[in-house]
């Protein structure tokens, strides 16, 4: 005979496990929502950057920077320092002031002389050109060059895609693009978009809110640190520094993460050492702005070749957009599947790998001229020939 305490316990039981089911459908309905909020940014970024060249060709630079103020995104910095105190419809408003004090700044500067000469304004590219240079000499020097490089540019200004893929073009194509690839293998885009998931309180034991806008800070000073040493120092050697950091962060929060889900004594010392993921997420931002961050765009405009750089460069930008929404995309479902220790082990194994193998094939752009690097490709084209 069943014992009526056992009967009492059926219910119960019954109750606990729909509560887990429903608890876990809600978990992967979050995980799911916010996989689609860090993803929106790069697959929009995608789309901008196969319009961005015929917008360009068509209305000119100034014009497409004015167009593109308004729907403008604002710096982590601010997100992150708004966003501790505001609601997410606050945060967007604040976004959208903060843009406007841009168009005043962008409405006195001159069209492009280039664009204004391809399209017929002479005029009004000679008049731009006495705005920005010193004297009238210059200008009228710089725009009868710049007439020259137009009528060039018309006789053999269709470049298709077959020729792009050929050599000379294909070696800087493919450094591009693999450097594109890499940049998102180290994981950026996807924790910075989220670094507060990552320092969650229930999982670091500290104030999410307020690490977060110490990583904003640190990545806007940053910002300033790249110009510096961009300026001074090689590519190749700058992609070897910061990969060598952005390893070493990766694998101390893979190494915290293990610990804090090991249980027992090892994951007590992890939960009193809840400093450990900030440290490494500002050493990540710090090595990620030294190299990987900045040079791959850096060398789509110092090392693609000049005649295919426009189609060349949506190519490889697409490619970092694309490539971008993939690892934003997975990053919450790595985490959930994966476990945190083995998504951010991952991401060190591919920033290594990714290093290597780029690094002997990269080439140096540091004081290279536009005809330089077009000499250099040429010259290797010739020899592979040979």
């Amino acid at each position: 005979m069943q014992d009526p305490v056992d009967k009492l316990k059926e219910p119960e039981e019954l109750m606990d496990s729909q509560s887990q089911a429903r608890s876990g459908l809600f978990q992967s309905h979050v995980i799911y929502q916010e996989s689609w909020v860090g993803a929106v940014m790069p697959a929009c970024a995608f789309v901008g950057s196969i319009a961005a060249g015929p917008l360009v060709d068509r209305l000119g630079r100034r014009a497409v920077l004015l167009h593109l103020t308004w729907p403008l995104v604002l710096c982590l910095l601010v997100s992150f320092s708004g966003g501790q105190y505001l609601s997410w419809r606050g945060l967007a408003w604040l976004a959208a002031a903060l843009c406007l004090p841009v168009l005043p700044l962008l409405y006195p500067l001159p069209e492009t002389p280039y664009y204004l000469t391809r399209t017929g304004n002479r005029e009004a590219s000679l008049s731009a050109l006495r705005q920005l240079r010193h004297t009238a000499q210059l200008a009228v020097k710089e725009q009868e060059e710049i007439s020259k490089k137009c009528i060039a540019s018309e006789k053999s200004s269709h470049v298709s895609m077959w020729e792009i893929i050929q050599s000379p073009n294909l070696w800087p194509l493919s450094v591009a693009a693999a450097l594109m690839l890499a940049q998102q293998t180290t994981g950026y885009t996807a924790v910075v978009a989220f670094a507060s998931s990552i320092l969650d309180s229930e999982q670091s034991g500290r104030d999410s809110s307020s690490s977060s806008m110490l990583l904003g800070i640190v990545n806007f000073l940053c910002t300033f640190l790249s110009l510096y040493y961009m300026s001074k120092c090689r590519r190749r050697y700058l992609l070897l520094v910061s990969a060598a950091i952005i390893v070493c962060s990766l694998l101390t929060l893979s190494l915290f993460f293990w610990a804090q889900s090991t249980g027992g004594y090892i994951s007590a010392i992890a939960k009193n050492m809840s400093f450990v993921p900030v440290i490494a997420l500002l050493a990540y931002i710090v090595g990620s702005s030294l190299g990987w961050r900045i040079i791959p765009w850096v060398f789509v405009v110092e090392g693609m070749p000049s005649r295919v750089r426009g189609k060349a460069s949506a190519v490889v930008v697409a490619i970092n957009w694309a490539s971008a929404f993939l690892i934003t995309k997975t990053f919450s479902w790595s985490i959930s599947s994966l476990g945190a220790h083995n998504t951010f082990l991952g991401y060190a194994v591919m920033t290594g790998i990714s290093t290597i193998l780029i690094h002997h094939s990269m080439p140096e752009t540091l004081h290279q001229s536009a005809a330089q690097m077009d000499q250099l490709y040429q010259e290797a084209a010739k020899s592979k020939q040979q």
